[in-house]
């Protein structure tokens, strides 16, 4: 980029540079650049020394002054840089640049120019600077010309700025060294040995300008017959040798230049300078480019802004003494010269240096931002412009929905899956997002194992959507490998944002950096004994030991495709204590076990367990995939609930498991309890009631009826109860069974335990009478609501948009003939007298009635509130401004609507550049006989400083003619088609309200019949969305 824009400014300053006899070369010009770019970006800070020739061989080489003419141009050209760049600065926060200045002479020694001081360059200092440089116009009679007087001088007035700012020696000289007051003629030996040693040798004053990094620009001043030599100069500007002279290293940090005519010296030196500081502060060739569209003096440069952008920059490099208008249009079409852009418009327009315009905008100063802006060049030398843009872009978020939950084994849970796109604190929707001139998504899909997706690129769903949606076919491809199971989906999206077009008409994007966005996958894993009925025995730990479980998912074994399963099993009691065990690891190929220890501290005979019967464990797993040195885990892998029987001792059934099914509604359900018959003789369990339930719950919860079940020796046997409840409810229940337990050899007699049962779920059937009624008080809520947000919606829409201060009005009488054609009064085109223009400050505030010259001009609340096509929450509410004028027939922008036998002019959604046409009722049956008739065209214009009246018509003269055109031919078939006397008796049928009273009689009016014209007849204009325009 830099490499770019060094060659764009050397070519730039053999342009400017026209006449001088010697163009830079491009090296010493890039490297001279490059270095001030490097230096003005770090520091902003610019310290200039202008250093002029005061010997009297300058009334020979330079008697028109040009020095003096060149300094006080460049002054004034810096001012207005430094100015420009100021202003930006404090509008976009960025640093600006800081000019210091500096004007001395020099002789036979180095003499100030500015009382020996730097002075900050502003417009309070410039008068003082440009009389300085003046100053120099007389002094011009020194006897020597002692260049290392001039570069110590100059090397001791840059060492008092210190090393924090730029430096650039703008030298002006003659190009003769003269130490000796030029006896003999010519350089002598001592001459020479002064150059060797204290100019151009180690440690001389060259070198020494050289290591404060000071950029030498040499003009060197030749006119007449006999030019001086001028390669010393050349040789301490650029370094190497030249002729006889040699200074240091070649491609040296300076510019060389042998000025021709005066007038070239002093135009091409200022833009040079004024283009080399802009570049090197703005960098304008190193940003986005954009092409021209257009032909032969025209171009047209497009760029988008949208939500994402925040600020905008636009750069236009122009030719060399540019000859074309510049136009700005907005994505409202708003179109206005970039001369007559003022402070409201929120654009900014500037020259910052000879080359280069300068066009500006933020987000917070601009109504009309999202959208394709055109820049319009018109004229001679526009298709050689060029135009960079810079863009302030806002963070740009994708995330997943977190509320979604994917599974790889429903299809469907993967046709929609949205990415949340967010632009700072606002979401973008798809809608804002469609088509492909807005912002496009590239999708990858990372895989475990290497396996690729073919990557997509997209702009998202249906429009209107509030998100946009990843394309299935995606997500299918991803899900279609056998790595195993996938915890998450991780994607590698990368937006990208347009901004403009090139030559060739292509869009061009600005890519953001990829986010990675992970979508977790929700399938059912579940941990499950690997033997059932497994039985538990406090006295025996080998019970206790390689109690095994099996981890599937949608009921195949888990086989992970990456990340980490650990398990935790947990026993909770009563009273809320609870028992964890360590953390077991699923290793692959390998069983996966209870720890025997964590059993034996939940039921040994000393501990919390000591009485339990039934084990109930929780088994909580928990997955973690680590991404470079990351750890996610995933947010929502539900627990699993197994159950072990433990023996009560010889003679009692093992209670293996307690299981109740699912109730929906208030029918009853079955209580199971699984159990294996005692080890000598027979067992008895009775189910004696239901315990530990719920609190809250909305009714009763129980058993039926008490149940006795005899168990067999050893043998494993369900014994079953009836639950019920007199509710219905939507929640899980977990509760406990009051168990009894007694056997032919038991030792203890009969025993009661409490034991745990698995959760069920309770579900409320839909009451369709309930949810009838629901349905139909909520839409009647909503209705509600809606008429409401209509009603606020209306009385805000029912005040149009204020004008823009010193806004004006015109009346003009004009001549309408039968065919719709208008013509001034006495023929010829219609114009505008500035002076016949009158303020219309009524129309500066919002507001909804005004009184213009005659003219009415109205909002109805309750038409904006009904909206085009019914009610309001049906229809389109747009504010409608209509016009009218007593006795007359009137048309507006959007055309006309009878009511009664009036014209109401339709005027649309704003005032802005609005117009309206009117002529008395009764000239209408001379239209209708073929002649022409007078008429009144009243246009509301803005000030003419934001665009000249006849701009404006001409704007508005082509809608004029083609609304006049197509109403008038309307009106008069109705007139022909329905006799006088018929109008008469529709206007006393209907109410007898003022035509611009639409709350009463608009919606009775009879509209006029067009289907001679073959378009619609109602008095809507020819396409009802024209309202919308």
């Amino acid at each position: 980029m830099r490499l770019c824009r060094s060659l764009a400014i050397a070519s730039l300053m053999a342009d400017l540079i026209v006449g001088f006899s010697s163009i830079p070369s491009g090296a010493e010009v890039e490297k001279t650049i490059a270095t001030l770019t490097d230096c003005i970006e770090e520091h902003h800070q610019l310290s200039v020394l202008f250093l002029l020739d005061e010997s009297r061989s300058l009334r020979t080489n330079d008697p028109d002054d040009v020095r003096v003419r060149g300094v006080v141009e460049s002054l004034s050209r810096l001012e207005e840089l430094q100015r420009t760049l100021s202003a930006r600065a404090e509008n976009t926060g960025e640093q600006g640049l800081n000019i210091n200045v500096r004007i001395d002479g020099f002789g036979g020694q180095y003499l100030s120019g500015t009382n020996g001081e730097w002075e900050a360059l502003s417009s309070a200092s410039l008068p003082s600077l440009e009389n300085a440089a003046r100053q120099f116009t007389n002094r011009d009679a020194k006897k020597f010309t002692n260049y290392i007087v001039a570069m110590e001088g100059a090397n001791s007035a840059f060492e008092e700025q210190g090393g924090s700012t730029c430096k650039m020696l703008l030298w002006f000289t003659d190009g003769e060294y003269d130490s000796d007051n030029g006896q003999p003629l010519g350089i002598t030996p001592a001459e020479e040995e002064e150059i060797r040693s204290g100019l151009c040798g180690q440690g001389g004053a060259v070198e020494d300008l050289r290591d404060q990094g000071v950029a030498i620009l040499a003009f060197a001043l030749s006119t007449g017959n006999r030019p001086p030599d001028t390669s010393l100069v050349e040789v301490i500007a650029e370094g190497g040798n030249k002729g006889s002279y040699s200074c240091g290293e070649p491609g040296r940090i300076g510019i060389f230049n042998v000025a021709g005519a005066a007038d070239e010296l002093i135009t091409g030196f200022a833009a040079l300078l004024t283009d080399t500081i802009f570049e090197a502060q703005e960098s304008p060739s190193g940003q986005k480019p954009l092409g021209c569209q257009g032909e032969t003096e025209q171009c047209v440069i497009d760029f988008q802004l949208g939500p994402w952008t925040e600020t905008f920059d636009l750069y236009l490099e122009v030719p060399p003494n540019p000859e074309f208008e510049i136009l700005v249009k907005q994505p409202d079409g708003t179109e206005v010269k970039v001369e007559n852009l003022n402070a409201t418009s929120g654009i900014l327009f500037s020259s910052p240096s000879t080359s280069w315009r300068l066009l500006s905008g933020s987000v917070d100063e601009i109504v009309s931002w999202s959208g394709w802006w055109e820049l319009i060049l018109r004229g001679p030398g526009s298709e050689k412009a060029t135009a960079t843009i810079k863009f302030a872009f806002d963070e740009l978020a994708i995330t997943p929905d977190e509320s979604l939950r994917i599974t790889r084994s429903e299809t469907e849970s993967y046709a929609a899956v949205p990415l949340v796109l967010t632009v700072g604190q606002t979401p973008l929707t798809a809608e804002s997002l469609s088509g492909d001139e807005g912002i496009r998504l590239t999708v990858e899909v990372e895989l475990p194992g290497g396996r690729e997706v073919k990557p997509e690129r997209f702009t998202s769903s249906l429009e209107g959507d509030t998100q946009v949606l990843i394309p299935e076919s995606i997500l299918k491809g991803a899900f279609e490998g056998d790595e195993g199971f996938l915890p998450s989906l991780e994607l590698l999206v990368t937006p990208e944002v347009t901004y403009g077009r090139d030559s060739d008409d292509r869009l061009l994007y600005h890519p953001y950096d990829s986010s990675s966005v992970r979508y977790w996958l929700y399938d059912e894993v579940l941990v499950e004994l690997s033997e059932p009925n497994l039985e538990l025995d406090r006295t025996d730990p080998d019970t206790l030991e390689g109690r095994e479980v099996e981890v599937t998912v949608n009921g195949e074994p888990l086989v992970l495709a990456e990340g980490i399963l650990t398990l935790k099993f947990v026993v909770t009691f009563d009273s809320g204590e609870e028992i964890l065990s360590r953390e077991v690891e699923l290793v692959q190929g390998e069983a996966v076990v209870i720890p025997s220890e964590f059993l034996d501290e939940v039921i040994n005979e000393e501990g919390l367990g000591a009485d339990l019967l039934l084990l109930k464990v929780k088994v909580m797993p928990t997955l973690k995939i680590t991404k470079n040195g990351v750890d996610f885990f995933h947010p929502g892998l539900e627990p699993s609930v197994i159950q072990l029987g433990v023996r009560t001792g010889p003679g009692y059934p093992t209670i293996l498991g307690a299981t109740i099914a699912d109730i929906d509604g208030k029918q009853t359900s079955t209580l199971t309890i699984e159990t294996r018959g005692p080890d000598e003789g027979a067992g008895t369990l009775n189910i004696l009631g239901l315990t530990n339930l719920p609190e809250g719950l909305e009714g009763e919860l129980v058993l039926k009826t008490p149940t006795s079940c005899r168990i067999s020796e050893g043998e494993l046997q369900i014994c079953e109860a009836e639950v019920s409840t007199d509710f219905d409810a939507n929640m899980t229940v977990e509760l406990s069974v009051l168990l009894a337990l007694d056997g032919e050899r038991a030792e203890k007699g009969l025993v009661e335990y409490t034991v745990d049962v698995k959760p069920f779920s309770m579900t409320r059937p839909l009451d369709k009478g309930i949810f009838a009624t629901s349905v139909l008080k909520y839409l009647a809520i909503f209705l509600i609501i809606q008429l409401l947000l209509a009603a606020i919606t209306a009385a805000l829409l029912s005040r149009w948009m204020p004008m823009p201060p010193l806004s004006r009005s015109i009346n003009m009488s004009v001549r309408v003939s039968p065919e719709g054609s208008i013509t001034a009064q006495g023929g010829g085109p219609v114009s505008i007298a500035a002076d016949k223009t009158q303020f219309v400050s009524q129309l500066e505030e919002s507001g909804s009635h005004a009184d213009i010259s005659g003219a009415a001009f109205s909002i109805n609340w309750l038409e904006t509130f009904i909206g085009k096509s019914g009610l309001g929450l049906l229809g389109i509410q747009k504010e409608m401004i209509v016009t009218s004028v007593p006795g007359a027939h009137c048309f507006g922008p959007e055309g006309q609507r009878i009511v009664k036998a009036s014209g109401i002019g339709l005027v649309g959604t704003s005032l802005r550049k609005s117009w309206a046409l009117w002529f008395a009722e009764g000239d209408l049956l001379h239209l209708a006989e073929g002649e022409s008739v007078d008429a009144t065209l009243l246009l509301v214009l803005v000030d003419f400083s934001s665009e000249p009246f006849e701009d404006q018509l001409e704007k508005v003269s082509d809608k004029i003619d083609t609304v006049v055109s197509r109403e008038i031919p309307r009106l008069i078939h109705g007139v022909l088609k329905a006799p006088e006397q018929e109008i008469e008796e529709i206007g006393k049928e209907e109410d007898t309200s003022d035509p611009g009273d639409f709350g009463s009689d608009s919606f009775s009016q009879k509209p006029v019949d067009t289907k001679a014209n073959g378009d619609e007849a109602e008095g809507w204009p020819s396409d009802p969305d024209d309202l919308l325009a």
